[in-house]
């Protein structure tokens, strides 16, 4: 369940801030480091974590739990 947490939490981050943790840019298109602003929206998303329910797969909304 704890994956599942994290990657809804990742999805959020990209989705609202529109940048990506660092250690994820390798794995993840389109988006650029969180930095700046963006890391102060990552921050306070992932201190929210638990917090979102979905995940989306191949642009297909999931509620997983």
């Amino acid at each position: 369940m704890s994956n599942c947490l994290y990657e809804a939490t990742l999805q959020a981050v990209e989705n609202v801030c529109n940048c990506t943790p660092k250690n994820y840019l390798e794995l993840v298109e389109g988006y650029e480091i969180c930095e700046g602003n963006g890391k102060k929206c990552m921050r306070k998303i992932i201190a929210e974590m638990g917090d979102r329910r979905t995940i989306q797969d191949a642009g297909i909304k999931k509620v997983i739990f």
